[in-house]
């Protein structure tokens, strides 16, 4: 579970397609050579089921190639479901929690 940034206006408040103070699922976690190098990326889900990443690798993002897409299981759709590069999860999340399933 990913925690997005705090902001005064509390949920109410979406920047870069992030709501902030809002809970997202991580789906899973992957590394793609991307640029000639490592490139970590997460999947998430926002539990509203509306509203998504707006930056690179998004639904429009021109940063895909039938190659990524086809590595990634990307679909696009309004889902709620997308694809946030592990440094922009860095920037727009202040907390990660790992529950492991026994």
């Amino acid at each position: 579970m990913g925690s997005s940034n705090t902001h005064p206006n509390g949920d109410s408040e979406t920047i870069g397609g992030i709501v902030q103070q809002h809970a997202y699922s991580i789906l899973s976690a992957h590394e793609i050579d991307y640029e000639g190098g490592p490139f970590r990326i997460l999947r998430m889900r926002n539990p509203w089921r509306t509203g998504e990443w707006e930056g690179a690798f998004s639904d429009k993002s021109e940063c895909w190639t039938d190659e990524y897409k086809e590595q990634l299981g990307y679909e696009d759709k309004d889902d709620g479901i997308f694809f946030i590069p592990f440094s922009a999860y860095m920037s727009n999340f202040v907390l990660t929690e790992i529950a492991m399933l026994l």
